[in-house]
């Protein structure tokens, strides 16, 4: 009979096993194959077999033992194990024997009628079938012929060469995987692969992460850098700020104390008293104290007098003191005002109100050219009159106090001789300003335009003279630092109460600076010798003569100087306007 379900065809068989039935004459009960039926043609009739046609039969004969051939070496040289093939419902839980039914040949020419004959009983490969041995199969019922093991899908995985990649087993498959020996295998399901970050991403956080770090010590190194070095700037290029507040712990109290005097130069104060005589109507106020020995003179010096254009002295003090403080910038702009228009000398009433002027302009200003409007800008900077008042009053200027704006005809602000002359002292000794400052507010004072008073009755062009002067009707002063040409250093302050515009005040002024001057720039005689003196060998203690050191003649001492008559001017002045400064 045909069996055209081979699995091992694919659904196709080009080819029909032939299983003759089991007669009872065969010896021994052999199965002996029939002789075949001759060849039929299709239409019926004995088919003639030509020479073409019996090599075809015979070529496909042969390919069909080879093919058998290598198909059982293959099967015989695989291990035996359970997991060899799949099991099936009947041989699961037994084992049947094996039969041997010869497999019939097929020619491979694929002609219809192609069926091929077997020559021999031995030239037939013997095929293996599993048959159980507690039903017999019925005679004429065809066999199931088991699918030779070609493909590696049920090939256990220790059978395997280990070249070949282990395969996954297919998902309809229920059997478990066993090993050699048999032993079940438990089936582990592949871990899923996490999710991988993409490179780009990566490389950005770790270039973020590493960024960080590095700008976080670069930040701590610059800043310790940065702290270093301002503090080695504050101690190198700002000594203003540590000189401000060495004077405010430590010479808080000279402030408060007055000026250190020595001797009173009773001399000079005769000669001034008797220029004073000369001059009927006019009263001076003059102090004049020396800053390398301490020695004054005193006339009505702590009297409060009319200040005038002087007050504007410890104003430009208090605004240096504000500068090395740091509340106020010399490039701090100041606006003019209307309110604080003021006459008399001066530009900056010239200007147009909303004009825009820097501290230090105003400052210069309110001294080198006496401008009234300027000293009301720096008033208004600085706190205003009250906040001026109680600086002054901490410098120990008990007289010295503002009242109104400038230009002050009425002479409403008062100050004294002794509180202009202690307000420079302060600021020559340090202190109220900084070195800086104080060089800024002599230079200051070096430039001013008005000269005609203490500067020209020195009648000394080596001298340097630092002066500020002040007039109005009823007053004129002037007080300066003097450096003379024998190196010393003095201050005098004279300030003249006087008749309205009275002329005869400004040749007061000058006498008396110019008898003060003749007092301080007398001629010094050199003292000691310009090289070492050798010793005198000759004289020796047995003789009892000693050698006397030379000694300088001392200075003749100059007698008082008879002031001269006072000449009346011809004309008084006519003009009741005031003169500059």
């Amino acid at each position: 009979m045909a069996d055209n379900n081979s699995p091992s065809n694919n659904g196709q068989a080009p080819f029909r096993r032939y299983e003759p039935p089991v007669t009872s004459g065969s010896p021994n009960g052999q199965v002996v194959p029939p002789t075949p039926p001759p060849l039929t043609a299709p239409g019926g009739g004995t088919a003639t077999t030509s020479r073409s046609s019996r090599r075809r039969q015979r070529n496909a004969r042969n390919r069909w033992r080879q093919w058998i051939q290598s198909t059982g070496e293959s099967s015989r040289s695989r291990p035996k194990s359970p997991s060899s093939r799949p099991a099936t419902a009947s041989t699961r839980h037994n084992t049947s024997p094996r039969i041997q039914t010869p497999m019939p040949s097929t020619s491979m020419s694929g002609q219809k009628s192609g069926i091929g004959q077997p020559s021999s009983a031995n030239t037939y490969p013997s095929y293996s079938a599993d048959v159980p041995t507690t039903t017999p199969r019925p005679q004429g019922t065809p066999t199931k012929s088991a699918r030779p093991m070609r493909s590696r899908r049920g090939t256990p995985p220790g059978t395997r060469n280990k070249v070949t990649p282990l395969q996954r087993s297919s998902a309809g498959t229920s059997s478990a995987p066993y090993t050699a020996e048999g032993a079940k295998v438990r089936k582990l399901k592949p871990r899923r692969a996490a999710r991988k970050t993409p490179q780009p991403v990566l490389y950005g956080i770790r270039l973020l992460i590493l960024g960080t770090g590095i700008a976080a010590i670069v930040g701590t190194v610059l800043s310790s850098l940065n702290s270093s070095d301002q503090a080695a700037r504050t101690e190198t290029t700002n000594p203003t700020t540590i000189e401000t507040t060495a004077r405010s712990d430590t010479n808080r109290e000279p402030l408060s104390q007055p000026l250190l005097l020595a001797n009173e130069l009773v001399s000079v104060e005769t000669d001034l008293v008797a220029l004073e005589t000369m001059t009927p109507g006019l009263t001076q106020s003059v102090f004049f104290y020396d800053l390398d020995s301490g020695n004054y003179i005193d006339l009505n010096g702590t009297e409060p007098i009319a200040a005038a254009s002087t007050i504007k002295v410890p104003i430009l003090v208090a605004f240096l003191q504000a500068v090395d403080a740091g509340t106020v910038r010399l490039d701090a702009a100041v606006t003019l005002r209307e309110d604080l228009l003021a006459g008399g000398s001066g530009d900056f009433q010239t200007q147009e109100i909303g004009s825009q002027f820097t501290a230090l302009e105003a400052a210069t200003a309110m001294i080198v050219n006496s401008d009234n409007t300027a000293t009301n800008l720096i008033i208004e900077l600085l706190g205003g009159v009250e906040a001026l008042n109680q600086q002054f009053t901490a410098w120990g200027l008990s007289a010295t106090t503002l009242r109104n704006l400038l230009p002050d005809l009425d002479g409403t602000n008062t100050t004294s001789s002794a509180d202009l002359v202690r307000v420079m002292t302060l600021v020559d000794q340090g202190d109220l300003l900084s070195r800086r400052s104080r060089d800024r507010l002599l230079s200051i004072m070096q430039r001013t335009y008005n000269r005609s008073l203490i500067p020209d009755g020195l009648a000394d062009d080596s001298a340097l003279t630092y002066n500020k002067t002040g007039d109005i009707g009823t007053l004129l002063g002037d007080v300066a630092l003097v450096d003379t040409e024998n190196g010393n250093r003095y201050l005098i302050s004279v300030l003249v109460d006087r008749p309205f515009n009275d002329g005869r005040a400004n040749e007061l002024v000058r006498r008396v600076a110019g008898r003060v001057h003749e007092e301080m720039n007398q001629p010094v005689s050199p003292v000691g010798s310009g090289f070492p003196a050798e010793p005198n060998t000759s004289n020796t203690p047995e003789s009892g003569t000693t050698s006397e050191a030379p000694t300088s003649p001392a200075p003749e001492s100059a007698d008082s100087v008879e002031p001269e008559a006072y000449v009346e001017p011809e004309a008084p002045l006519s003009s009741p306007e005031l003169p500059p400064g």
